[in-house]
């Protein structure tokens, strides 16, 4: 019972993260969320420590709920093309890390791969069904301009995993 209570308040900390993250570097420095992903990282790490469901959850709770309480994402086209990534980024993270065993980096490259073009995907669909314009210029933009975030993700999640698969060992153990 212990372990899924922990799971449960982890994800609620990787979603409030996934929330107040972009919030702040959005207003406070400018930084835009299509290049940094700051939405991104929280929902890995939680997929990451929590397994796919977890990650799952977190990736559709978490731009729900940030486009409902600031209005990050704007509910179209980029709501629904963030739940339907990050919801992959959650559940294939967990899947390849926790359950399939991967390492971290094979694990982040399937999954920033899958998302990533899903992304895309999702997006030109959502743009062509209003438009007649560059809906898949637009959608390659979006994906190529996330670069930053991506390289971003390779470098950071690995180290704040390590420091979470700690600390959740130590409170397993006390």
């Amino acid at each position: 019972m212990r372990h899924k209570t922990n799971k449960i308040v982890l994800s609620g900390l990787f979603i409030a993260l996934g929330i107040v993250i972009p919030f702040l570097f959005g207003h406070s420095f400018g930084m835009r969320g299509i290049v940094f992903l700051p939405m991104h990282m929280p929902v890995l790490l939680c997929g990451l420590t929590c397994g796919p469901i977890y990650g799952l959850l977190c990736g559709i709770l978490t731009p729900l709920l940030s486009s409902a309480i600031t209005g990050m994402p704007s509910t179209f086209p980029m709501l629904p093309v963030l739940i339907c990534e990050l919801s992959l980024y959650g559940m294939i993270s967990g899947w390849t890390y926790s359950i399939k065993s991967y390492p971290i980096y094979l694990s982040l490259f399937f999954t920033i791969f899958i998302g990533r073009i899903t992304n895309g995907i999702v997006l030109a669909v959502l743009l062509s069904l209003h438009s007649t314009g560059l809906f898949l210029l637009s959608a390659v933009y979006s994906v190529l301009s996330g670069l930053p975030g991506v390289i971003i993700q390779f470098l950071l999640v690995p180290i704040l995993l390590r420091y979470f698969e700690s600390e959740i060992n130590k409170l397993e153990h006390s």
